[in-house]
């Protein structure tokens, strides 16, 4: 099965599920495309898919049908028959939107595969619903990641037999392992530091349970926006002594901190821009490792944490909940470690990127075979 991979140019540096897919799915080309979060037009890009035809073409943001789009899309089509895949795999809707006509074109089968803003957000959603119904209806398949989004994709439009829900998967070493029940009061919360990681309540659950004489302390790992506002909560609820800040870091130190950790917070909310996450990979990472998971009711986050079995979920913005929960985990090391070996065993039953890659081979399969 020859498998195109594309992706947007402008990528996250968050987005270390599409290296995940990278590694385990049998891509024959992974290609740089000039659509995606932003929709930057990039010059470099097109000059890397042909060397011919690039007069009048310039370096900036086009109109969805505009000029310079319709050029990307005969040079994206003509590369796309010289790669001749049986399907391409394409990560986010604004990226497949861009794409949609160029697989047309080359009559080559596209799936596109959606993660949260791209659904959610009121400014994707303004910019590209037009496109995504044309994706919604000339795709051969879309990946859902979060049984809710699957839901509000068919609500806008998606054929119900189209959409699979299949989550991006946690990518940990099977040897890894956390350890609760000895580790020390302390919380770790991963993610881009902008409204929907609902970093912010976290913040104020924090400064709740130290009022009441807690001990724990809480890492914050990633960047963004919203990082010097937290920083300024933090000092403003006394927390300067209880919260690090650590700014993005490599996965593999990610890892280490969540090893060595209580319990993982991750109270997502919607973000006032309509934005919402899909099933974040942390959540499913910390199950890996045994870590019990403080979350909220929110999208995929309820898809992988069972109440009072792997851990705790909160409604959105209950900031007594969570602070109430952190109590919980601070009190009892035993009883999040128990929670922490059931998430485990969850997760490498239904959300290793092993078992979830494997079961959108599978469906890649079946759409390269009709």
């Amino acid at each position: 099965m020859n498998i195109v991979l594309a992706r947007p140019v402008a990528r996250s540096y968050s987005g270390t599920f599409i290296e995940t897919q990278t590694r385990r799915l049998p891509a024959a080309h992974t290609l740089d495309v000039p659509y995606g979060p932003g929709t930057r037009f990039d010059i470099r890009t097109i000059i890397e898919l042909s060397r011919e035809g690039l007069r009048g073409l310039r370096a900036r943001a086009p109109a969805p049908h505009g000029r310079a789009d319709a050029a990307s899309q005969t040079l994206l089509a003509k590369r796309l028959r010289a790669l001749a895949p049986d399907v391409v795999l394409v990560h986010y809707g604004p990226t497949a939107a861009g794409l949609v006509r160029a697989c047309r074109a080359a009559d080559v089968p596209l799936v596109a595969h959606f993660h949260g803003y791209d659904v959610w957000r009121t400014e994707a959603r303004r910019r590209w619903l037009d496109r995504y119904r044309e994706v919604f209806a000339t795709a051969a398949g879309l990946v859902a990641v979060s049984s809710s989004m699957r839901q509000e994709l068919i609500r806008l439009g998606a054929p119900p037999d189209k959409v699979w829900l299949i989550p991006c998967g946690a990518d940990v070493d099977p040897a890894r392992r956390a350890d609760p029940a000895t580790a020390p009061p302390r919380l770790v919360s991963v993610g881009r530091l902008v409204a929907k990681k609902g970093t912010a309540h976290a913040l104020t659950a924090l400064a709740a349970h130290r009022a009441r004489g807690g001990q724990a302390t809480l890492t914050i790992v990633g960047r963004g926006p919203l990082g010097p506002s937290l920083r300024r909560q933090a000092e403003t609820l006394g927390l300067e002594d209880a919260v690090t800040f650590t700014g993005a870091l490599p996965h593999p130190r990610v890892l280490d901190l969540l090893e060595h950790a209580r319990a993982l917070v991750h109270h997502s909310v919607v973000a006032p821009d309509g934005d919402r996450e899909g099933t974040p990979v942390t959540v499913m990472e910390a199950g890996a490792l045994g870590l019990p998971v403080l979350g909220s009711r929110h999208e995929g986050i309820a898809d992988v944490v069972i109440d009072h079995e792997t851990g705790r979920l909160a409604d959105e913005g209950d900031v007594d909940a969570l602070a109430a929960h952190i109590d919980e985990v601070c009190a009892d090391p035993g009883l999040a470690a128990s929670w922490g070996r059931a998430a485990r065993r969850r997760v490498q039953q239904h959300f290793t990127a092993d078992v979830t890659v494997a079961r959108l081979r599978a469906q890649l399969k079946n759409v390269a075979k009709r």
